[in-house]
């Protein structure tokens, strides 16, 4: 996670159980610098699961492969 200039950047949510561990322990800087991008390195889900937990504000920068695998051949499973 980057942060500066009142907003912060993460790459890779993760799955559910370590990316609401990972909010819970930048809160102290999510609260001064919110968290206004996530980037998606690739459509696994240990990296992709836990974006659900980010913030709907969040704007999800990924590939169009990861975008594409992301709407297509992980939503069927």
């Amino acid at each position: 996670m980057l942060a500066n200039t009142g907003r912060s950047f993460w790459a890779s949510p993760y799955d559910l159980p370590l990316t609401a561990e990972m909010l819970s322990v930048i809160r102290p800087v999510t609260g001064h610098h919110p968290l206004r991008h996530a980037v998606f390195t690739h459509a696994n889900g240990d990296h992709t699961h836990g974006g659900q937990l980010l913030p709907g504000s969040a704007c999800v920068i990924g590939a169009d492969g990861t975008a594409h695998e992301m709407r297509t051949e992980m939503a069927s499973n």
